[in-house]
């Protein structure tokens, strides 16, 4: 971190925040290790419960209070969030001075944010679950095309395709999509050249003009609080994002951790 000022926000907006999004109290420059708790459930799945950014070479956190950024105060019984994205469940995290490079790279035209970004371990697990469903969807619909296997085919591709089934020639574009999905292999995910994997719930990715981007999937619809960690003499320390993992009921996983 060049400057030690950290920026988090979701990925792929990441490109339209300014540098005023980022905490007032910043860390100590250089290079720090991040550390993931994660929570094991009792079906063997995983997921984030907190991202921890500790100062190389610094005294543990003695206190805690929550970060803000510039013109934020607390209010009894009220947070600020950063925000995640709501389709991936992913937040970002990165310095300020890397803010430049990485926004006009996702802001490029001609690039998409998310394939720049690429897929975690564990989201390229759902995209291999979800090809499974597409493949048996579109195979039953083109078996039996009728208003039901239409409608599950509809359903396994993305909810705004269920709308088609209103219009005439909507079964005919269902089947058509039907049999391009299963009659082609599922190539994966694009490679996404600048990015890696750096663990199961994380991507790192670098901008050619300098400046990177840690992409952690939290699996976390609303926002996350950040605390800042201060050792004895008062000095910012640690950074701690809360995916509030503990906070959501077990219907949104179907198990307790």
């Amino acid at each position: 971190m060049p400057t030690g000022r950290v920026l988090a926000h979701a990925p792929a907006g990441l490109g339209f925040a300014g540098e005023d999004t980022a905490f007032t109290e910043p860390l100590p420059s250089g290079e720090h290790p991040v550390r993931l708790s994660v929570l094991r459930c009792d079906d063997g799945s995983t997921r984030v419960a907190t991202v921890r950014v500790d100062a190389a070479g610094a005294d543990q956190a003695a206190s805690w209070e929550m970060a803000l950024r510039p013109g934020e105060s607390l209010a009894e019984g009220w947070f600020h969030g950063t925000h995640v994205d709501g389709d991936s469940g992913l937040v970002g995290l990165c310095d300020a001075a890397s803010l430049p490079g990485l926004a006009d790279l996702l802001t490029d035209p001609d690039r998409d944010p998310n394939l720049l970004i690429g897929y975690t371990e564990r989201e390229r697990e759902r995209l291999a679950e979800r090809e499974r469903r597409l493949q048996e969807s579109a195979r039953a619909l083109l078996v039996a095309p009728g208003t039901q296997t239409a409608q599950e085919f509809a359903e396994a591709v993305s909810d705004s395709l269920e709308g088609e089934l209103e219009f005439r020639d909507g079964p005919y574009t269902l089947l058509r999509l039907a049999h391009a999905i299963a009659r082609t292999e599922d190539p994966g995910p694009p490679a996404a050249p600048g990015s890696r994997d750096t663990s199961p719930w994380f991507r790192v990715l670098r901008a050619p003009e300098g400046g990177e981007l840690l992409a952690v999937l939290v699996d976390r619809v609303g926002p996350c609080p950040v605390w800042l960690g201060r050792d004895t003499d008062g000095r910012a320390v640690s950074l701690v994002l809360d995916a509030r993992a503990l906070d959501r009921p077990a219907d949104v996983y179907g198990t307790e951790p």
